[in-house]
């Protein structure tokens, strides 16, 4: 069936045996049939998503260049061009998340052709000689055709990608709870985005998402590892819980609990692991994160609007519940050095709260003029 759908996406892959045998396929099995005219539909469907989103597909491979560094390869024509239509382009981006992965590989081709073009002289000289090489401009320019060449068949695989993706956007002030597939619940914060497959479109959950901005995770743990991808890092767990701030210039990740590993989105191998109370960030253009260092998870994360106990004596929680809820939390003496732990949002109430914390020890939570007792 993999040969049925390259015909349809990618024809010219295919040698002139490979169309013939897909095509007897086509003729004699109704499934296989089928398979392709759909995907002769959605293929349609997304080179017109594509079409309509990048007009110009030589801009978004100077685009890529610029982004990656390599601006000094284009003409003065080139970037007046991609001045212009820069708006338009973010307003594809935004439209087809998938274009960022492009662009992306555009500049990794660019910085594997640099090294090539760096060999040390003494290798090319062992070669047999060659014509004169032409100037790296020119040569960029081939390479430039070969990569719109290219831009379809990678736009088509990605944006279909998209396809059964769900994004969802947060208001800045707003919040936003989601619980994906597999139990693991999201505090998505203003001003943040998150994408992630939707079983709604007959896609399976791949325990991986992506976030923009603000978002704290409590992942159901699982055999199979779930992955937060930022701009600058892939944050790893299998059960926890922690938060993340994924912004232009760096992304900060904070854990309350369990494992998890910070890596560099392209060099996974670089990562650190942080314990509980750690935090590490991944700046953007940096080779390696930060070295995780010991912090306040409340502090830390009070950007959530979310409590932390994590063997907290109950006096010392039931003052950081007076302060956080505004009105006073009273222990009885005997119960304050017990040690509470839990994770609870302000947006809970103080009731739920005290009350879930007074479960715990096996005592009562009395509501007082002031506000409430646990005795």
């Amino acid at each position: 069936m993999s040969d049925v759908l390259a015909a349809a996406f990618f024809p010219d892959t295919l040698s002139d045996a490979e169309r013939a045998q897909v095509q007897r396929l086509i003729e004699t099995d109704p499934a296989a049939r089928r398979a392709y005219r759909r995907a002769q539909a959605l293929q349609a469907r997304l080179a017109g998503r594509v079409d309509a989103a990048v007009p110009d597909r030589t801009l978004l491979v100077c685009a890529a260049l610029r982004q990656a560094g390599r601006g000094s390869v284009l003409t003065p024509e080139e970037q007046a061009r991609l001045e212009a239509a820069q708006p338009d382009l973010d307003r594809a981006a935004h439209a087809l998340p998938a274009l960022a992965d492009v662009m992306a590989r555009v500049a990794r081709d660019a910085e594997a052709f640099d090294e090539c073009w760096t060999v040390p002289v003494q290798t090319r000289l062992s070669r047999p000689p060659r014509p004169r090489a032409a100037p790296r401009r020119v040569v960029w320019r081939a390479g430039m055709a070969l990569a719109v060449v290219t831009f379809a068949a990678v736009a088509l695989l990605l944006v279909q990608r998209d396809a059964a993706y769900t994004t969802i956007e947060v208001a800045a002030g707003k919040v936003e709870y989601v619980t994906l597939a597999d139990g693991s619940r999201v505090k998505l914060m203003g001003g943040s985005s998150l994408t992630f497959s939707d079983p709604e479109k007959e896609a399976v959950f791949n325990r991986q998402v992506r976030l923009s901005g603000s978002a704290f995770f409590d992942v159901t743990p699982g055999t199979q590892r779930f992955v937060v991808r930022t701009e600058q890092a892939d944050v790893t767990v299998l059960g926890t819980r922690f938060g993340v701030r994924a912004e232009a210039a760096a992304t900060e990740v904070t854990l309350v609990e369990g494992a998890l590993l910070l890596a560099p989105s392209d060099a996974p191998l670089r990562g650190v692991t942080l314990a509980p109370g750690q935090q590490s960030r991944m700046a953007q253009g940096a080779q390696v994160p930060s070295p995780p260092e010991t912090v306040e998870p409340a502090t830390a994360l009070a950007w959530t609007g979310l409590l932390f106990f994590r063997d907290t004596p109950l006096g010392q929680a039931a003052a950081q519940l007076s302060q956080a809820l505004g009105l006073a939390v009273e222990v009885a003496p005997a119960l304050a050095p017990e040690a509470v732990t839990g994770t609870f949002d302000r947006a809970q109430g103080a009731e739920e709260i005290v009350r879930a914390l007074a479960a715990t020890l096996d005592a009562q939570a009395v509501q007082t003029a002031r506000g409430w007792r646990i005795e």
